[in-house]
């Protein structure tokens, strides 16, 4: 009997501190913080501006995504702000708080699947959404499904993957011309690395 104690006090022990892990403190925000990682790139720079921004709203895997116009990487799901910057993942509580890089498994899929430059391929008059209705309603929005309701939106969710394929064209046709200059400057420089090689050659002759 006291061995059966024994083992079941150990066993709560151990599974305790897992449990507290995946507590949230943070009352401000609503939902668990990301998990933070080391990114080996300095974090983007802190947002300024004169004026709080507007943002978008733009479907993804039938939840609400916001973004900032005419910005890339720039999130805000669900209480939480997310940048993609160079390669990786940030997150921060407020878009003018520091950033902190956080693990790729830890933002969510309907973030992944919104590139960063969709903001550019909505059209110039796509609805605008004032940040302090934001700050104040998103919760409400995500309950009552308040987009659904609107035309504008309901059009862009037929729109989108139209968005994305121009989007990926797009990219191909940079990270062609890319490679191409890419290309181009490694023959110009094994040339000029050719020419002194005959031209040492040359002079060691003489």
């Amino acid at each position: 009997m006291k061995l059966f104690v024994c083992m079941v006090l150990f066993l709560g022990l151990c599974f305790i501190p897992s449990a507290w892990a995946g507590v949230n403190v943070d009352i401000n925000v609503g939902v668990p913080a990301p998990a933070v990682v080391v990114a080996p790139v300095v974090p983007p720079p802190v947002m300024q501006y004169s004026a709080r921004p507007d943002l978008i709203v733009v479907p993804s895997g039938g939840q609400y995504v916001y973004m900032m116009p005419g910005t890339e990487g720039m999130y805000f799901y669900q209480g939480i702000w997310y940048r993609y910057y160079q390669g990786y993942w940030y997150s921060a509580p407020l878009h003018s708080r520091a950033w902190v890089a956080v693990q790729f498994a830890a933002v969510p899929a309907v973030i992944i699947a919104v590139p960063p430059t969709y903001p550019l391929y909505v059209p110039a008059g796509y609805y605008r959404i004032h940040y302090a209705d934001l700050a104040v309603h998103w919760r409400e929005w995500e309950r009552s499904r308040n987009w659904d309701r609107q035309p504008w939106f309901r059009a862009e969710v037929s729109a989108r993957q139209t968005r994305i394929n121009s989007i990926e064209r797009d990219r191909a046709i940079h990270a062609k011309e890319k490679g191409g200059a890419r290309h181009e400057a490694e023959r110009h420089e094994a040339g000029k690395h050719e020419a002194g090689k005959e031209r040492d050659h040359h002079e060691e002759r003489q």
